[in-house]
């Protein structure tokens, strides 16, 4: 894992902590985890949340379809941030 994207190449874009982990998702898509690149960016499209590499270009299947990044609990009765944390680094975990 890398460095967090500087201020010039994108911005903060959403964080959450979980415990003592801090989750940042940038404007260019990228994940870090405690201001450490992962090396996976995350978008939201009409199929879902998708969390990927980039480069060479992998999609990783999440337990759920789509989840809520901005509420824990949302309306729409999709998975919140929270799950989405839980299943982001069972993800990381199982990419080591």
């Amino acid at each position: 894992m890398g460095s967090a994207p500087t201020s010039t190449e994108s911005k903060r874009f959403l964080a959450f902590q979980n415990g003592h982990i801090m989750i940042e998702i940038y404007t260019d898509n990228s994940i870090a985890i405690d201001g450490k690149k992962t090396g996976l960016k995350v978008t939201q499209n009409q199929c879902g949340t998708v969390v990927y590499q980039p480069e060479p270009y992998k999609e990783f299947q999440l337990p759920n379809k789509r989840y809520s990044l901005a509420h824990d609990k949302p309306l729409s009765g999709a998975p919140g941030r929270k799950q989405f944390e839980i299943d982001l680094l069972d993800l990381i975990g199982a990419l080591k």
